[in-house]
């Protein structure tokens, strides 16, 4: 009787709970390309292969994904570097919130309402 191996998908808090990485680490290791990548769903769910993960787990110090199969290789989009946000006042010290506080005043000349 031959048994029909069949590939699960893992998602997130399952392939977490499985490796013992935070999830700011698992995407750190898969930029890294030292953690198997993920496989796309839907437009948003993703999800991994039981097997990669299996394969991780076994050896993670050494992992590599250039060096899996090349299913793992292809399943997913590398992910693009967020964009630095620009600093609106990079030439002046932060200071305390209040109306007299700021010398660059989003308001202009007006004043503050009197009490």
């Amino acid at each position: 009787m031959g048994a029909d191996f069949v590939e699960r998908i893992l998602r997130i808090d399952a392939v977490l709970e499985r490796t013992g990485l935070t999830r700011s680490t698992l995407y750190r290791k898969i930029d890294a390309g030292t953690f198997p990548r993920q496989v796309k769903l839907s437009t948003r769910c993703a999800g991994w292969h039981e097997s990669a993960v299996n394969a991780w787990l076994r050896n993670p110090m050494f992992y590599n994904v250039a060096e899996q199969p090349a299913l793992e290789r292809t399943t997913a989009k590398p992910r693009r570097a967020r964009p630095a946000r620009p600093n609106s006042c990079s030439d002046e010290p932060m200071l305390p919130l209040a109306f007299d506080a700021c010398r660059r005043s989003p308001c202009g000349d007006r004043q503050p309402p009197p009490r």
